[in-house]
């Protein structure tokens, strides 16, 4: 298997990549030419929200330039990857608009954990991975304070 890494400064757009195999023998002539896609999505940052704590509060995590659904990662005020089932939060990680290419992951705060951080500045963040490339790195953390 052979495994085409791209740097971090070279991903800012899809591109097409030719992957060339060339013969070990003189005799053999045979090329063969294989083209890999690089798909690149973005994390849109969000801008600092002051929320009420009186009832449950849900931020959205918006990533772009999407073709095929990724799997988002929120992190608490812990830096603590939050899931799903856990008693103060509900993850829902949403599905691609094709008009748009945009996914929207939403994570909602129970009142009483709001309730309980009481009234100090506190940031959630989220990530988005590729399902399609699996072994691809998350993307940075994008924050959203709450």
């Amino acid at each position: 298997t052979t495994t085409l890494t791209v740097a971090k400064a070279q991903t800012t757009a899809d591109a097409n990549y030719n992957c060339v195999i060339a013969p070990a023998s003189p005799d053999d002539t045979r090329v063969i030419t294989t083209t890999v896609s690089l798909n690149v999505f973005r994390v849109d940052p969000v801008t600092p929200v002051k929320v009420t704590t009186t009832v449950d509060q849900t931020l959205t995590c918006k990533i772009g330039d999407l073709t095929t659904v990724v799997t988002v990662t929120w992190k608490d005020k812990d830096d603590n990857p939050i899931t799903s089932g856990q008693s103060e939060y509900t993850v829902v990680q949403g599905s691609v608009d094709p008009s748009t290419k945009i996914q929207e992951s939403i994570l909602t705060i129970t009142l009483n954990t709001l309730k309980s951080l009481g009234s100090r500045t506190v940031t959630y963040k989220c990530a988005a991975q590729s399902t399609q490339y699996p072994d691809s790195e998350i993307s940075e953390d994008k924050r959203r304070r709450g």
